[in-house]
């Protein structure tokens, strides 16, 4: 593949906020249009590309308006929740992380490191 088609593809690919199934999907069915079209036209430049096909951001926008916006809110909402949940839980495991370690030190502190035995003759 081209380097302008591959720059082409990795750009439209990184627009996309979330990347779920119909994401995929999408992408794979413009993907195959892009190569189509540089089967006809090896030749072409990134810019005309973004002439022939639009923007990435122009791209992903379409395909936004297209879907509707009670699934773009759906599925930036999932995003969203699975945002908050992967910061809450490593927050919590930092936490238990941190206290199995001062238990731990607590523990270690209390263990015997030497014994001094004195013997004291008479």
């Amino acid at each position: 593949m081209n380097n302008s088609f591959e720059r082409y593809l990795h750009d439209v690919r990184s627009v996309f906020p979330v990347f779920q199934k119909s994401e995929q999907r999408f992408f794979q069915d413009f993907s195959s249009a892009i190569q189509e079209y540089q089967n006809t036209h090896p030749d072409c430049t990134f810019e005309e590309l973004k002439e022939n096909f639009g923007s990435p951001e122009d791209i992903i926008t379409e395909y936004y308006d297209n879907i509707g916006s009670g699934a773009y809110v759906k599925t930036m909402r999932k995003s969203y929740y699975l945002k908050i949940i992967t910061i809450a839980v490593i927050i919590l495991s930092m936490c238990i992380v941190s206290r199995i370690y001062y238990i731990y030190k607590e523990w270690d502190n209390t263990q015997i490191s030497s014994e001094q035995t004195i013997i004291i003759y008479n």
